[in-house]
């Protein structure tokens, strides 16, 4: 059995390729590990030798920010006509180029919801189906791309016609609701709105709380969410556009972290229930967005009591951790009563979204 490079250079991958691809990802560090031993896990060969010879899946889920850049590749765009830059764009296309290389299955299945809850469907099944296209680029018109060789994605036509027998999505697919993204965009509605109304600072997180046990799906992710926003030692809001002086980019912020919050939420599932045979990455550009996943999906009582002294500082993060003690403390103390309140949250939900948007859209 050949060693793992050795085995790598035999597809046709040349040695210089491999290292920058590694390189290119390693700096621009969107890609998020289930472990925080992740050296060995950043080797195209290592992850490729794995799945071929030792039965070992990898996937990674993308955010909607990469997948909107790779559906653009697809679409043939110049790299120099691109807002976000060439440089970005090379890094999106070292992603798919170690994508390929080290044979990891791409999920973009939460981005295209996102994108169906403010598209129409068929704009969602267009880009899906350029999506299919780009996966199916062959790995060195990728490489060429990042690495500047070239300033458009090759080799287009010919990926077309293999990605043509994977089939399509059917529009029926995007009427399921995303059940964890709209729990999240309710509570971040009320957030919001208690900031309009009270300000931030622990007393008002901590009201927070109360009210999430009270009315809604007790959350650590949103509460998490809420203590990068809300505390006074924050480097910056985790719900954009929250301060805006017009309701409709209040409410695009909220959709937006409610987004963030569905991606951490869907990764950290998926990464607790794989087997040792398996291992899921999630894929994004957004700095707190990685942050707060690495911290999310090993420890979570851990993760909120780091954010609190972080955000908050010693005093009031333990005062604002002990009061979420006590709030958790009764809600598993109500056993059947709290899942019938569930059950009625969940078949009200939209309904009680409708009125918290309604109750945010009277503060302007």
């Amino acid at each position: 059995m050949p060693d793992e490079l050795e085995y790598l250079l035999t597809l046709g991958f040349p040695a210089g390729d491999i290292d920058a691809m590694e390189r290119i990802v390693l700096e621009h560090d969107s890609l998020v590990f289930p472990t925080s031993d992740a050296a060995e896990l950043q080797s195209i060969a290592h992850l490729r030798y794995a799945a071929m010879f030792e039965n070992f899946d990898v996937r990674v889920l993308l955010d909607n920010n990469i997948y909107t850049r790779v559906v653009a590749a697809a679409r043939g765009e110049n790299t120099t006509d691109l807002s976000d830059g060439p440089n970005h764009r090379s890094a999106i296309a070292a992603l798919m180029s170690f994508f390929q290389m080290a044979n990891i299955d791409i999920e973009p299945g939460i981005a295209l919801f996102e994108k169906a809850y403010s598209a129409p469907h068929q704009e969602v099944i267009d880009q899906f189906n350029l999506f299919q296209i780009a996966d199916e680029v062959q790995t060195s018109h990728w490489t060429d791309l990042a690495l500047g060789r070239t300033s458009h994605l090759r080799g287009l036509t010919s990926a077309s016609q293999r990605a043509a027998s994977r089939g399509t999505i059917e529009p029926s697919r995007f009427e399921h609701k995303v059940q964890p993204f709209l729990s999240a965009y309710f509570s971040i509605l009320k957030l919001i709105e208690m900031q309009r109304m009270n300000g931030t600072g622990v007393d008002v997180l901590i009201d927070f709380m109360i009210w999430m046990k009270d009315e809604a799906i007790f959350d650590g992710m949103t509460l998490l969410l809420a203590m990068y926003h809300f505390g006074p030692k924050k480097t910056g809001s985790r719900i954009k556009r929250s301060g805006a002086e017009r309701y409709e980019k209040v409410v695009k912020g909220a959709k937006n972290a409610a987004w963030d919050s569905t991606y951490i939420r869907r990764w950290t599932k998926v990464s607790q229930e794989s087997d040792g045979d398996s291992l899921w990455l999630l894929c994004t550009n957004d700095y707190e967005l990685r942050e707060i996943a690495r911290s999310w999906v090993n420890d979570e009582d851990q993760a909120l009591e780091k954010v609190a002294a972080i955000t908050f500082g010693q005093k009031e993060g333990a005062k604002l951790l002990e009061n979420y003690n006590t709030i958790w403390s009764e809600i598993r103390s109500d056993g059947s009563q709290r899942e019938q309140m569930k059950q009625v949250y969940w078949n009200s939900l939209e309904a009680r979204i409708s009125a918290a948007e309604a109750n945010l859209q009277q503060t302007f």
